[in-house]
């Protein structure tokens, strides 16, 4: 080899080393097409609603009737219709609440409260549909020292005239956040 040429090789060595330890370009660009692909997917929603579930949730709205400090007494007092009938009234009120009382765990259930409210809504011998958001209405939730999850199966007696009124039954039936079906909350009332 003649010394210029070697001189030369000496020369390049450097450069030829830091360049087989480099990325090829199209490997950089992967690289960050990839890392910007994943930030973006987690900006997506991981979970899609069901339209099924969505509007079980709309009828199921339609039927029950939220419960406040304010109108509890009038809500689960017996109704009119209720004087023809024989027995006592029967409500459903469903516990629930969010983050604060039920830390954020009764999604499941209040899927399977919603499609027990489509099935009740279909039956003309379903109980009335009431709940109860904890996290909405802290206080109704303290006296009542009710906690969610739960259905309280409530029968309220109907009195004729002139008649002392008797003590309302109540049914405390605690549901578990992530077991609990719609045909168990079903159940409760049959």
């Amino acid at each position: 080899m003649h010394p210029t040429q070697s001189l030369l090789l000496l020369l390049a060595l450097p450069s030829l080393i830091t360049a087989q330890s480099q990325k090829p370009l199209g490997e950089k660009v992967g690289d960050n097409l990839q890392n910007w692909l994943n930030k973006a997917k987690a900006y997506l929603p991981t979970s899609v609603t069901s339209p099924v579930d969505t509007g079980a949730a709309r009828v199921a709205a339609k039927n029950v009737t939220p419960l406040t400090k304010d109108n509890w007494q009038s809500v689960l007092s017996p109704s009119s219709s209720a004087a023809a009938s024989s027995g006592p009234e029967a409500w459903m009120v469903f516990v629930t609440g969010g983050n604060k009382t039920c830390y954020g765990q009764c999604g499941g259930v209040e899927a399977a409260w919603n499609e027990s409210a489509t099935a009740f809504a279909a039956d003309p011998t379903a109980p009335n549909l009431a709940s109860l958001n904890c996290d909405t209405a802290a206080v109704l939730c303290t006296i009542w020292a009710a906690g969610p999850p739960a259905i309280w199966y409530i029968e309220v007696p109907v009195t004729a005239m002139h008649q002392s009124r008797p003590a309302t039954t109540i049914h405390i039936v605690p549901l578990n956040t992530t077991t609990s079906t719609a045909q168990e909350i079903i159940e409760i009332h049959y």
